[in-house]
């Protein structure tokens, strides 16, 4: 009996390890086919992040450049190119150009632009194939990976929060904003408005403070000591005001956002003992200071190691798409001074080592604490932003109708003088914050 049970029971074991094999191999598949469908999915995605901010990372560096549009051909082949590129070294070459991104979208590259917000979304898809080991033996699909990314670059925004005037003394030690001019002098802001860290004041003369403008353009000084009125203020001392939502311009963070400049790489006329004085050929490069007349004919950047002094019968100082980088020193003059500069613009000499500043047409390094003078004549049109982290800022003169369109920024601004100063805030000619990239998904 027991010899008729055991010759029943052989070949059991023979299923049993059979099926023991087909649920080891089962887990042996998940483990292994498992972990490689992870870790390509991971690939996948860290080469469409890296895809994604390539393409955003050259849309911003041609906004650098170029004005936003949507209309723009170059500034969406670029774009794309260089999101192809990133995701081509990562072994997804030739990712198909989409124009939107559908629910037909396959996989590659799509470019979304918003012209009333200025933004863009640079849109990656990829899709890839694991090349299994044990699945196929159970499945006959097959394993698929789809992944995406999405960054987005905000075009440029307004520098100083978009206002004309500012002073950064949060201490109040010079009166922040501070009107000393005599007799009639008025100042007419338009389309700005005006800022203090600290406090204003006005000292001397009879003349108004009138700030045009459309847009909910406010006047005012709105943080620790600071004093505000909207629209025609003729009797400053103000009363006081509350502290606005975000506080006080943090004057480090504003230095940031501003390029690094580099005098080495600008002609060296320093070392040779030369300053700009009666040039007529002026080009960039490093000067030890100036007496006028000065005349910078060609585009750039202009370091400057020491004072600019405009008096008398050499009261010129003239420059076209100009960014002047005050080492140490700054601008001295009495008044009447022959003031005509503009600050570079967008593709317009901005490229290259010894290019200047788009928007900003004079800086002073943070470490510098002089004054620069800018008391014009009925002429003079200084356009683009003016930087002074840690000088006084004086503008004005004696003539009516002393213009500028620009954005005055100083750690003090002083408006002196009796003619009329108007200040025109034009954000297409000023110096802006750069793009900013966010990864969305």
């Amino acid at each position: 009996m027991l010899n008729y049970l055991s010759k029943k029971e052989r070949g059991q074991v023979l299923v049993l390890f059979a099926l023991g094999l087909v649920v080891l191999l089962g887990f042996t598949a998940l483990a292994v086919d498992g972990a490689m469908v992870y870790s390509d999915r991971r690939f996948d995605q860290s080469a469409a992040d890296s895809a994604a901010m390539s393409g955003a990372a050259a849309a911003g560096q041609y906004l650098s450049t170029h004005p936003f549009s949507c209309a723009d051909t170059t500034f969406k082949s670029n774009t794309i190119s260089n999101a192809q590129s990133a995701a081509s070294v990562n072994a997804f070459p030739a990712l198909p150009d989409q124009t939107s991104n559908t629910s037909t979208w396959t996989f590659g590259v799509s470019f979304d632009c918003n012209s009333t917000d200025n933004y863009l979304d640079v849109h990656v898809k990829i899709s890839s194939e694991t090349k299994t080991s044990f699945a196929h033996l159970f499945y006959g699909g097959h394993l698929i990976n789809n992944v995406e990314s999405t960054v987005r670059v905000l075009d440029s925004q307004p520098y100083a929060a978009g206002n004309a005037i500012v002073a950064l003394d949060s201490k109040c030690t010079k009166d922040g904003v501070d009107w000393k001019g005599g007799g009639n002098g008025n100042t007419v802001i338009h389309e700005g408005s005006i800022f203090s860290n600290s406090c204003m004041n006005k000292s001397g003369g009879a003349g108004d403070i009138n700030v045009s403008g459309t847009g909910g353009k406010t006047y005012g000084s709105f943080y620790q000591n600071g004093y505000s009125c909207t629209g025609h203020c003729d009797n400053p001392p103000f009363s006081p005001a509350a502290a606005p939502t975000g506080g006080p311009i943090n004057v480090p963070e504003l230095l940031a956002s501003i390029p690094q400049v580099n005098c080495d790489n600008v002609a060296d006329h320093v070392s040779v003992g030369h300053s700009l004085y009666l040039k007529d050929n002026v080009g960039p490069g490093r000067y030890n200071g100036g007496t006028g007349d000065i005349y910078l004919t060609q585009p750039g950047l202009y370091c400057i190691y020491g004072d600019i002094t405009l008096s008398g019968g050499h009261n010129v100082l003239h420059g076209e798409n100009v960014t002047l980088y005050f080492v140490n020193g700054g601008i001295k003059n009495t008044g009447n001074a022959d003031l005509d500069l503009t600050a570079p613009i967008k593709g317009v000499g901005d490229t290259g080592l010894d290019a200047g500043i788009v928007g900003m047409v004079i800086l002073m390094a943070p470490n510098n604490s002089s004054t620069l003078v800018l008391l014009g004549n009925d002429t003079s049109d200084i356009v683009g932003t003016v930087m002074a982290p840690y000088g006084e800022v004086q503008i004005g003169g004696s003539s009516n109708s002393t213009a500028y369109h620009s954005q005055i920024i100083g750690f003090n601004v002083l408006f002196n003088g009796t003619g009329t100063v108007e200040v025109y805030y034009d954000d297409s000619k000023l110096y802006h914050n750069p793009a900013v990239m966010t990864q969305y998904k």
